[in-house]
C-alpha cells in the first residue's frame, strides 16, 4: 500500500496536468485545435512543394503568423510545458524574408539544399 504522502503528491500532479497546463478543457481543446491547424497548413505547403504546385507565400506566412500569435496568447495562461508557439520561429523568419523580397526567392533545388536534415 502506498504511503498517504505519496498518494497525495501523485493526486496533486494529476490534478495540475489534467488539462495540459490549462485551467479548463475548453482552453486545452482550443490550443490543440491551433496545433492541428499548424500541422494541416504545413502539410498542405509541403505537398504543394513536392508536387510542384505554386504556393501563395504571403498567405502561408500570414497563416503561420496568425497561428503563432494565438498560441502565444494562449500560452500566457498555460503553466505546463510543452509550449509550441516558438517551435516554428525559424520558418516564420524565412517566410518573412521571402514575402518581403519575392525576387530573392531561391528556386526549389536551392531551397532543399539550404535545409539540413
Amino acid at each position: 500500500m502506498m504511503a498517504p504522502q505519496i498518494v497525495s503528491n501523485i493526486q496533486i500532479k494529476i490534478n495540475m496536468s489534467i488539462y495540459s497546463g490549462f485551467a479548463t478543457r475548453q482552453q486545452e481543446q482550443t490550443y490543440d485545435g491551433l496545433l492541428l491547424d499548424l500541422i494541416d497548413v504545413l502539410q498542405r505547403r509541403i505537398v504543394k512543394f513536392y508536387v510542384g504546385q505554386e504556393a501563395d507565400e504571403q498567405k502561408f506566412h500570414s497563416i503561420l503568423s496568425s497561428i503563432q500569435h494565438h498560441l502565444l496568447k494562449m500560452e500566457h495562461n498555460k503553466y505546463l510545458a510543452p509550449k509550441f508557439a516558438n517551435s516554428f520561429q525559424k520558418l516564420l523568419e524565412v517566410t518573412t524574408s521571402i514575402t518581403s523580397n519575392p525576387q530573392s526567392t531561391p528556386n526549389k533545388t536551392e531551397q532543399v539544399r539550404a535545409i539540413p536534415f
